[in-house]
């Protein structure tokens, strides 16, 4: 029986050292699969193969299809989100600005125009476009409002 496990043995090795010499001879033998296709874009593709290209700047939109934009059909262009707290670490408020960009800010600090005034446990007190706005992560427990309170009333 030993015998006979042995054959089977060197049988599966050989089997699988011809699958191996296949598949290194078609590596070696491999030609481009696009090369069958052509075309000018194909042709400047491989002038430029290897090297990175820079992207055209967009073009101008065409005067005839700003009727369309103007028209509201595909409804209007969403605005700007207001500034967001996103959370408070420590002495640093984590605040989006309307751009879209997020980064961590501390007292005094300012992203793309949303300067840090105060932190709190729960809440910021922010500038931006010349006004305060306090800006809270939840509402219930946590510090109370960081906006100045007009003379005679305290919470």
């Amino acid at each position: 029986m030993r015998k006979e496990l042995s054959w089977i043995f060197k049988s599966a090795c050989l089997f699988f050292l011809v699958l191996i010499a296949i598949q290194a001879f078609s590596l070696i033998e491999e030609k481009d699969p696009l090369e069958s296709l052509n075309g000018a874009n194909l042709e400047a593709g491989a002038a430029t193969a290897g090297k990175s290209v820079p992207l055209a700047a967009p073009t101008a939109f065409p005067e005839e299809f700003k009727v369309i934009d103007q028209s509201g059909i595909f409804g209007r262009l969403p605005d700007k989100p207001p500034p967001a707290l996103l959370g408070v670490v420590g002495q640093y408020a984590l605040v989006q600005a309307p751009s879209g960009r997020s980064g961590m800010v501390g007292e005094g600090g300012e992203l793309d125009g949303v300067k840090v005034l105060r932190i709190a446990t729960n809440r910021a007190l922010i500038e931006y476009q010349g006004k305060q706005q306090e800006l809270v992560i939840f509402s219930g427990l946590g510090s109370s409002s960081l906006l100045p309170q007009p003379e005679g009333k305290k919470p």
